[in-house]
Formats: C-alpha cells, structure tokens, sequence
C-alpha cells in the first residue's frame, strides 16, 4: 500500500523550497518523479537513506544520478546515505543512554516511556 506513496502528485503539493526526507522504506518513494521533481525545479532537494533495493544495482537510476553528478540540478541537491547513516560512536552512547534512563524511569516510576504496544486499559 505504501509503494510509490509519495509519487509525481505527492512531490507537486510540496512547497518549492521542501527537502524530502526518506529513512523509512525505499519503496516509498517513485524515484523516477523524484528525478523528475529535482531536475523541473519542483522541490528543493532530497535525503535519501534507504533505497528501493539494497544494495542498488549498478544501473539504479538514482545511485546512478548521485553518484554521477553531472546533471546540475541533481547533484547538488542530492544526498544518499547508507541506511547505517546514524551509526556513529555519538548515536551508540545516546542510545545507550537512552536505554539506561528509560529503564531507570520504570524502575523509579513505574511507567514506560515511547511504550508503543502497551495493553489497551478501560476507562
């Protein structure tokens, strides 16, 4: 269902000046409106850390356009990572941190913190 979801309509809706980010799932966005929205100008660029299939092949059309770089209105405003993006030794002691405090919290309190499959309770 998710597929495609954000395609050449999607992109149009978007402010001009907009950056559109995608950490989620490659498949979510249709690349080729994506190439198509940077190189009319449509949006302002675009952060991509997940592809639609990982690794790309070598004829992926926008490893292709990253790693090419010679079409201006492309280039520049593209920027792919790899989806261990946040791997970095900041991230590992924030997460970490994150763990001990929110363990710490329930410890203290009882209560769970970004708990997203809680038992639904009666009011």
């Amino acid at each position: 269902e998710t597929r495609n979801m954000i395609d050449a309509a999607a992109l149009v809706q978007m402010k001009r000046d907009a950056v559109l980010i995608n950490t989620a799932r490659g498949a979510v966005v249709d690349v080729p409106a994506l190439l198509d929205a940077l190189r009319k100008d449509v949006i302002a660029g675009a952060g991509i850390d997940v592809l639609p299939a990982e690794p790309p092949a070598p004829d992926d059309a926008i490893a292709g356009a990253y790693r090419d770089r010679s079409d201006p209105m492309i280039g520049a405003r593209l920027i792919l990572t790899p989806h261990a993006a946040w791997s970095s030794p900041e991230s590992s002691a924030d997460a970490r941190r994150l763990a001990v405090e929110t363990a710490m919290l329930y410890l203290r309190e009882g209560r769970l913190r970004n708990l997203v499959n809680a038992p639904r309770t009666r009011r």
